[in-house]
């Protein structure tokens, strides 16, 4: 029981360095695509087992970001890890990435699933370090990438309809 208790807080504490050593943003001037396309390249083979059907659409389709690709890539990859968490069980998984830029010239990419959606009474505890609604997992996903969106100025939002699905919107 002290080697099981023991192992569960060196996991914990393992957890909680990765949660505070963010290292400092390396910002590049990069096409949005290329993240996408990263993405999408890593992603296919699991996407394809669990047949989720998978798009992305930019607007304008030349759109560049001025940001740290590997941290955005950590952003963008635990942001599509949930959502196929969220669709994997529905009929007709899909997700969707739409990336644009508004009238006031920031950037957004809003991440689409039409899984169940998130339960309103957790809605406002997804960001916080170490919550989670799943049976595996650390509860630092989120939370990690609301720091890096921060330390890019930048915001991550959600919007939630149970049983319709998630978006998952990054501001920058």
């Amino acid at each position: 029981t002290i080697r099981n208790r023991s192992q569960g807080l060196l996991n914990f504490v393992d957890i909680y360095r990765n949660l505070t050593r963010i290292p400092k943003p390396n910002f590049r001037y990069f096409r949005i695509s290329e993240l996408l396309e990263r993405t999408e390249d890593l992603l296919k083979p699991k996407l394809s087992k669990l047949k989720i059907k998978f798009l992305y659409k930019i607007f304008p389709d030349d759109i560049m970001l001025t940001a740290d690709p590997d941290l955005i890539d950590q952003v963008v990859i635990n942001l599509m890890l949930n959502a196929i968490d969220a669709v994997k069980k529905v009929e007709k998984p899909q997700i969707s990435i739409i990336a644009s830029k508004t009238i006031h010239g920031k950037i957004t990419i809003d991440f689409i699933d039409n899984g169940y959606g998130i339960k309103p009474d957790i809605l406002d505890k997804i960001f916080m370090p170490f919550f989670t609604s799943k049976r595996e997992g650390s509860g630092i996903g989120l939370s990690l990438s609301r720091q890096i969106m921060h330390l890019h100025k930048g915001t991550i939002t959600v919007k939630s309809k149970p049983n319709e699905g998630c978006v998952f919107t990054l501001t920058f």
